[in-house]
């Protein structure tokens, strides 16, 4: 992507607005900065609450989730803000998706021709992908690894690590939830600019 792509997909609240606004599907959230919560506690979380429990947690423009965490309730909660604003003074806080599959999917070209890539599919034994299940995870190759290079297929971990995640390239799905992905991922791609 060009300098200004990159800038607003670095901010997932701008990045949301944009997808918002070209009706692209993503969960319910609310954000504020961390100066608003310092002021007005009771106020912010009445309004995350509206989202019910639970909710993920996120620094608004830091990646590679840093700083996230999922609060099932409002003590959880508090924690959560409170360790996401050592990473951000701009958060988001959105509904958790149950059953949440996570694909990924890469988009290449400009606003007039795009391509898209292979959809992996990552999964984890933890409530979502964390920085130690993407980068580290329990001493085999990584996540990131597996994007550069790893041959195609599931590859897991044989020591059975809590923080391991999996990934399959290609991801199983069917034809036609490719072609939804295919379809949100260009959408998105041609949204943010290239």
């Amino acid at each position: 992507p060009n300098v200004y792509a990159s800038v607003v997909g670095q901010d997932k609240v701008y990045m949301k607005a944009i997808f918002q606004e070209k009706g692209l599907p993503m969960a319910k959230g609310t954000w504020f900065y961390d100066a608003d919560f310092k002021k007005n506690e009771n106020d912010v979380i009445k309004e995350i609450e509206k989202l019910g429990y639970p909710v993920i947690v996120k620094p608004a423009t830091t990646g590679s989730s840093v700083g996230i965490s999922i609060a099932s309730n409002k003590k959880e909660l508090v924690e959560s803000i409170t360790e996401a604003m050592e990473y951000d003074s701009k958060l988001l806080v959105e509904e958790v998706i149950p059953n949440l599959r996570e694909c990924n999917i890469s988009v290449f070209g400009n606003y007039e021709n795009q391509k898209t890539s292979e959809i992996e599919e990552v999964t984890s034994k933890n409530k979502f992908l964390s920085y130690q299940d993407k980068y580290i995870g329990d001493g085999t190759i990584s996540h990131a690894a597996k994007k550069t290079g790893v041959k195609a297929g599931l590859k897991e971990s044989s020591k059975g690590s809590k923080n391991s995640a999996s990934s399959r390239i290609p991801a199983k799905i069917s034809a036609k939830e490719k072609k939804a992905i295919e379809d949100v991922a260009v959408q998105a791609y041609k949204a943010l600019g290239s």
